[in-house]
């Protein structure tokens, strides 16, 4: 009995820490969570191939995770919500709401919402060792494709 007693509390233990996983990263990060993170671009991996295409910085698409569960940010000229979850380096983004102003023919904020609905998995890394502070941040999605995220002063 006391051995059943104690594999019970062990599975425990071990489930609740993996319920409150930050998502994947290289090293700590003290402060992912109410940071802006600015679209640095599409990126598109084929047969090892990496291209990204950027993004125009007059076009301001940013995500902000907060610790309560929920994203916002902008899509060019829109303001976009939502929930996330995370599991290890799986994400979720959903319930995805947004403003619906034109933002002209070559906006690309439909593509960015779409990406993040997609997104299903995390990743952060800093992005030059010798340059501390500055952070990449990817969300990948299927069929090779990711949104590239930058952050400065982490």
């Amino acid at each position: 009995m006391k051995k059943l007693f104690l594999i019970f509390l062990t599975t425990i233990l071990i489930s609740a820490c993996g319920t409150a996983q930050a998502p994947k990263h290289h090293e700590p990060l003290s402060n992912f969570y109410g940071e802006t993170w600015q679209l640095h671009g599409f990126q598109v991996t084929d047969k090892d191939i990496e291209m990204t295409t950027q993004v125009d910085s007059a076009q301001p698409f940013t995500i902000v995770f907060k610790n309560d569960g929920s994203v916002a940010g902008k899509a060019h000229c829109n303001s976009f919500f939502g929930r996330y979850a995370f599991e290890g380096d799986r994400i979720s983004i959903f319930d995805i709401g947004s403003t619906k102003m034109y933002c002209g023919d070559n906006s690309r904020d439909q593509d960015f919402l779409r990406g993040l609905e997609r997104a299903t998995t995390i990743e952060i890394f800093r992005t030059d060792a010798m340059t501390p502070g500055t952070y990449r941040l990817l969300l990948h999605a299927p069929e090779n494709r990711a949104l590239v995220f930058l952050k400065e002063g982490l």
